[in-house]
């Protein structure tokens, strides 16, 4: 299926009184095969932002960002999260020292559209988010921060969640969320200091049908001469519900990490045991989760022109269930970054439980107006899926703007024929346009 797309964007700055208006004019048109029709529209003044993206078939979304109101799918952050998953981020997250915000994302098709409002941009916000599944949660948080790096923030959501569906076994686990209005607010202190930096949170809910109940954070990180370090302690009560009335499914949870940076070398070890929330019926064992992480990033040489850079990475979950069982998942990853003349070269694998997934891209400008590229890659899980990529692109840079033109097959199936060997393939082409235009 032939598909069209065209993008438009716009920048208009705005300079002190008297000064010249620069307006900066982009378009690009591509042609794709498999897509539907798709139209994005983007126009930039300032701090002013506004975006459209048509999908065909009556799906739009539609976006404004400005210091002071947001419109469009929101992604929280900060306390936000916190609240939203108290016990879902370990030591090394950057979530429990990050302003709490919501910030536009238009990179997931069909999300709803919520409302913020920041008389004073980012200290003081209100904000309306609906739920996909139905419901709507309406809040406001309030920041101050000081030169020091002493940081003060409270959140007060109020949300009215859908009544959870009750199978026949959930008094095994948690009970669903029985509907009404819930309460949920939060507060967390941080000071960061060169050396020793402190973040303390404290969470609550209360809510028509459900009794009141709260959780804790508590993270302590530190910075030396090529270490840091990160211990998190936190723990949420079995009655805590999140705004969108779910139950915590960990009730205390140990975090540490520590990163090594030295000369071109780079090394980050995480470490999770977290006990998990006991049912409604008696267990034989107390359920628990440890998780162990190791990433390590080394550049040959530590300082160079063209360095090459390889990156090997690995997780380890082992859990054990009320009854005692164990249960084991693994996930490892690699990948080399290297540059030879005017080609550069990226080589990755990842390696799972669910299969293994290999990708190479290569890179090469041959002229001083042209770049060109392969991506190949391979998927496999078990013996029943594999699929396999090779698209092939060509960049032609020209005055002001760039022509593009991709071409290949996108997972096609390696063990039987694909229903339709046109969705498999893919063509674009694509061009962009910019021009600079100067008023008195």
């Amino acid at each position: 299926m032939l598909g069209f797309r065209v993008f438009c964007a716009t920048l208009i700055g705005a300079f002190l009184p008297g000064a010249l208006w620069c307006t900066e004019l982009t378009t690009s048109t591509s042609w794709e095969a498999g897509e539907l029709p798709a139209v994005r529209l983007g126009i930039s003044a300032s701090d002013m932002r506004f975006s459209l993206l048509e999908y065909g078939q009556g799906r739009t979304m539609a976006g404004l960002t400005t210091p002071w109101l947001r419109f469009g799918p929101l992604t929280p952050s900060g306390l936000l999260r916190e609240a939203a998953n108290p016990l879902g981020f370990g030591a090394g997250s950057p979530v429990f020292l990050e302003a709490t915000g919501l910030r536009l994302d238009l990179s997931l098709p069909g999300s709803p559209a919520g409302f913020l409002c920041a008389p004073v941009p980012g200290s003081l916000g209100f904000f309306s988010i609906p739920f996909a599944s139905g419901g709507e949660e309406y809040g406001c948080f309030i920041r101050a921060a000081a030169p020091s790096g002493t940081a003060v923030e409270s959140l007060l959501i109020l949300s009215r969640p859908p009544a959870g569906a009750s199978g026949d076994e959930w008094y095994l686990a948690h009970a669903p969320y029985p509907g009404g209005a819930l309460l949920d607010a939060a507060a967390r202190f941080t000071r960061a200091d060169p050396a020793v930096s402190l973040a303390m949170t404290m969470g609550a809910s209360a809510g028509e049908r459900v009794a009141p109940d709260l959780f804790v954070h508590l993270l302590f990180t530190g910075e030396g001469d090529g270490i840091d370090l990160g211990l998190l302690f936190g723990a949420a009560g079995p009655g805590y519900r999140t705004p969108r009335g779910d139950v915590s499914a960990e009730a205390a949870l140990v975090s540490g990490a520590v990163a090594l940076r030295g000369d071109g070398l780079t090394v980050d070890a995480t470490y999770d045991y977290a006990v998990g929330r006991v049912g409604f019926t008696p267990g034989a064992a107390l359920p628990t989760r440890q998780t162990i992480g190791l990433s390590v990033s080394r550049r040959y040489p530590a300082t160079g022109k063209n360095p090459t850079r390889l990156e090997l990475a690995g997780k380890k979950i082992i859990s054990w269930d009320e009854r005692a069982r164990r249960e084991e998942s693994a996930r490892c990853s690699a990948s080399v970054r290297a540059r030879m003349g005017r080609v550069d070269l990226q080589a990755g694998m990842e390696c799972s439980e669910d299969g293994l997934g290999i990708s190479l891209t290569a890179d090469t400008k041959p002229g001083l107006h042209f770049s060109a590229g392969l991506d190949a890659g391979f998927y496999g899980v078990e013996s029943t899926d594999r699929r396999a990529s090779l698209v092939a692109n060509l960049r032609w840079s020209l005055a002001g703007g760039a022509l593009t033109v991709k071409a290949g097959v996108e997972h096609w199936p390696l063990l039987s024929a694909p229903p339709d060997p046109g969705d498999c393939l893919t063509c674009t082409l694509s061009w962009s346009a910019r021009s600079w235009v100067e008023d008195p």
